[in-house]
């Protein structure tokens, strides 16, 4: 079951073809921060993605609140270029790890309910 969200976000969903929404759909966690650190995947995708998921669940759940899904995928998307210049100023291809990559780094993730939310 579909249900429609956010124009701007159904529009940028649409920027990414089906194998690499399947792709980051099946990944774990571990997996998917492998993928970003290596370069073969974005963390703007990836984020892009599981909004969507969410705010579509969400909607048949009529359980969302306050979203900040905008900021999330412009905050994925500065540390996507922060990895790209890394790599160019190391000399780095795809498939070579970052060596500074930190613990699930460009994995989207949501701490609702834990933590004060910012901007809320």
């Amino acid at each position: 079951l579909r249900v429609k969200v956010r124009p701007e976000l159904e529009k940028l969903v649409g920027t990414i073809n089906d194998a690499k929404k399947e792709q980051i759909l099946s990944l774990t966690a571990t997996q998917l921060a492998y993928e970003i650190s290596v370069g073969n995947l974005l963390s703007e995708d990836a984020t892009i993605l599981y909004s969507w998921r969410a705010l579509q669940c969400g909607e048949l759940l009529n359980s969302n609140a306050t979203e900040f899904y905008l900021t999330a995928i412009n905050q994925a998307r500065e540390e996507d270029g922060r990895r790209l210049a890394i790599r160019g100023d190391l000399g780095l291809k795809n498939g070579d790890l970052l060596p500074s990559c930190r613990l699930l780094e460009g994995v989207p993730m949501s701490i609702k309910d834990a933590y004060i939310q910012g901007g809320s």
